[in-house]
């Protein structure tokens, strides 16, 4: 049995701000039951302390970080405890994850990120080298993900002498980790000289770099990464390591999201009973303050309110749209620039638009059962996870064509279709497609009903998933 070290920044039911952490917890879940034995390395960030459901922590050891600059001293704690049927060990390291917030604070990133992470990734392979008998677990393969773990790969091979291979999935290429050589203070003197460039470095492109095995979170972002415009300018080096990128879809956890047993929900539902997802329709039109009314079409987000998920141009394609009998429901925290526009539009259309500046799980699946249409108008989406929730819901997708979308997500004019889909992040473009929408709701009911019902039958489980990286973790376990 291979052992799988899964280094993350984050993992759904502990500290969490995006799919990372959905992946953090099912991907390793499903390959347990397979032939790996998997160990999940995390930052003990404060939040873990408050925490009222967490298993008790037993402290493995304690250690100094080993040729680090002569400036200062790295104390190292690691704990170790199962949650939720997870192994997780965490690593404190003097006081840097002990503070409110995982990457920033009132949207402002730490200025110390680089030296963070970057000390993360070099205890993580310190420990396994050392210590790993005191968690009974030597990494056969490193799997990182995103540039916070993003320089395992290179610790692994030049500083500790680590023989084992080394994974890394990209969650989002827009996040690279670049710093300047004078924010890491003593930790620059661990990476080489040939990878600055202009006194400057990049985690993700380390990461890319010396990784044996570089995975995008769906096939179609991993075509983008290739591209002058999806690759968020780091085009050369992707193109350079071409040939050891690919593409696995993220997975949904049906056990969760599934309207036949959501306990959520006003009123449970399956494929065979859409009739009855009307119910819940009508009560999130009340918990909106919005009339309630079968024969409107109802749109929805749930969503980061930031400029990647298209808010610049979303909401002036719903302004466009309001002289239509159309509702709007959008539920999500972020840039205050889009809260407040969402706050004055409800004062102007109470009748047709309700915006909680919030978030809530019960919330959210009440929306993802209510609704008729979802949102996800973003510029880009290396995977999402949201259109895979609206599908089982028979809540049709309203997606641009771009990343995890395009593999996910299929046009009402297909026979299969189970959404609908644009091109061009502009606001002509979504207005179109919401009104093509309406139409549809409003003129074609069996087409509707027959869309809906290709959508709850889609199928992208975390099985599946598992399966892929089993053949990839395999191939390398052989080399």
């Amino acid at each position: 049995m291979a052992n799988i070290l899964f280094a993350v920044s984050e993992v759904d039911g502990l500290v969490k701000t995006g799919g990372l952490a959905d992946v953090a917890r099912h991907l390793p879940e499903h390959l347990s039951t397979m032939d790996f034995s998997c160990l999940l390395a995390l930052p003990h960030y404060q939040v873990l302390n408050h925490l009222p459901d967490l298993p008790t922590m037993s402290q493995v050891c304690q250690f100094e970080l080993e040729n680090i600059g002569s400036d200062q001293t790295f104390a190292v704690t690691v704990r170790q405890f199962n949650h939720r049927g997870l192994d997780i060990v965490t690593f404190a390291i003097n006081d840097l994850f002990d503070r409110d917030g995982l990457y920033d604070h009132d949207y402002q990133a730490f200025a110390d990120n680089g030296l963070r992470f970057g000390l993360f990734s070099y205890a993580i392979v310190q420990f396994f080298r050392d210590y790993s008998e005191l968690v009974g677990f030597k990494p056969n393969i490193y799997h990182c993900n995103d540039w916070h773990t993003g320089l395992v790969p290179l610790f692994a091979k030049y500083h500790l002498s680590a023989n084992v291979h080394s994974v890394l999935t990209i969650h989002n290429g827009a996040f690279q980790g670049e710093f300047d050589i004078s924010e890491l203070g003593g930790l620059s003197v661990l990476l080489p000289e040939e990878e600055r460039v202009n006194n400057r470095v990049n985690y993700l492109t380390l990461a890319i770099k010396y990784s044996d095995k570089v995975i995008a979170v769906s096939p179609n972002y991993a075509t983008e990464l290739l591209s002058e415009l999806g690759s968020h300018q780091l085009q050369n080096t992707f193109m350079a390591y071409k040939d050891k990128l690919t593409g696995i879809l993220n997975g949904c956890d049906y056990d969760i999201w599934n309207p036949s047993n959501d306990k959520y929900l006003t009123q449970q539902y399956d494929i065979d009973h859409l009739d009855k997802k009307s119910l819940n329709k009508s009560a999130l039109q009340k918990w909106a303050g919005l009339p309630i009314n079968k024969d409107i079409p109802v749109f929805a987000q749930v969503s980061r309110l930031t400029e990647q998920k298209g808010l610049e141009y979303m909401l002036p394609s719903i302004l466009d749209v309001l002289e239509h009998p159309v509702q709007f429901v959008i539920i999500g925290t972020g840039n205050p620039k889009f809260t407040e526009q969402l706050q004055e539009l409800m004062l102007q259309y109470p009748e047709q638009l309700f915006f909680f500046n919030g978030y809530s799980d019960e919330i959210n699946h009440q929306v993802m059962a209510g609704a008729d249409f979802f949102l996800i108008p973003s510029l880009f989406e290396p995977c999402g996870l949201t259109q895979m929730h609206a599908l089982a819901y028979g809540t049709l997708p309203i997606a641009r064509k771009v990343g995890g979308l395009v593999d996910t997500v299929i046009d009402i004019n297909d026979h299969n279709g189970n959404g609908i889909l644009f091109a061009q992040p502009e606001v002509a473009s979504l207005s179109s497609a919401l009104r093509r929408a309406a139409l549809l709701y409003l003129t074609h009911p069996q087409k509707l009903h027959y869309a809906q019902h290709n959508a709850m039958s889609c199928n992208f489980s975390w099985q599946r998933a598992a399966n892929t990286y089993q053949s990839l973790y395999k191939q390398l376990l052989s080399i």
